[in-house]
């Protein structure tokens, strides 16, 4: 499709529906960059189109590139067309609760790091502290993929298998009913094959503690 697409840009360069849906062909396959490029051509094209602005908005959102993507959602919370605008209210208020929620990752996070045994220079070997584990001590890392399913058998925690590349993480969440989430009312155990991006806790083996869940 991508290339059929280019090929439709060379024969017209001024088909600006091309550009917007190779926009979204290049960031499926993961080249945000291109997808960029191509997204900034649509509107440049056609700059009063206001899916174009969405469109190319959402891919600074994609990208976590938010001052740009607020900065157009801004401007489309005027639009004279009423679903234009609720969308780019709703992304706002969506995107400032994902940074809100971040936030506070790295502020636990860090609270950890700072709360964390430390071995003193007198400590002998009997009275030696555990190490502290990297899903407590380590700082939040950020993994987007396609959760596959949720296990609910042992509540209140949960464990979550997420697909990113060819790995299969299992994120375990401690309380469900607390779990931070993102683009969703509620956590649900019924979530399989859906677009998601989290921030966790690495542990080993490919796990890790599940810190906030964005649904897609």
């Amino acid at each position: 499709m991508q290339s059929e697409l280019e090929r439709s840009i060379k024969l017209d360069p001024n088909f600006a529906d091309a550009y917007n849906i190779l926009a979204f062909t290049c960031m499926a396959q993961g080249k945000s960059d291109e997808a960029l490029a191509a997204m900034r051509g649509a509107v440049a094209l056609n700059p009063r189109n206001e899916q174009y602005q969405f469109n190319f908005a959402h891919l600074y959102l994609e990208r976590r590139e938010f001052d740009e993507a607020t900065s157009i959602l801004r401007a489309l919370q005027t639009s004279a067309d009423p679903q234009v605008a609720a969308r780019s209210s709703e992304e706002l208020a969506r995107m400032q609760s994902y940074r809100e929620q971040t936030s506070l990752a790295a502020r636990l996070s860090a609270q950890d790091m700072t709360n964390a045994p430390m071995m003193t220079p007198s400590s002998s070997p009997e009275s030696e502290p555990e190490p502290v584990s990297p899903a407590v001590a380590g700082a939040a890392k950020f993994l987007r993929g396609r959760l596959l399913s949720v296990d609910c058998s042992h509540a209140p925690t949960a464990m979550l298998t997420i697909l990113a590349g060819s790995t299969n993480w299992k994120m375990r969440v401690a309380d469900s009913s607390k779990a931070i989430v993102i683009g969703a009312d509620q956590f649900s155990c019924d979530w399989k094959n859906r677009k998601v991006a989290v921030n966790y806790k690495a542990g080993s083996g490919g796990e890790g503690d599940l810190v906030s869940l964005e649904v897609q």
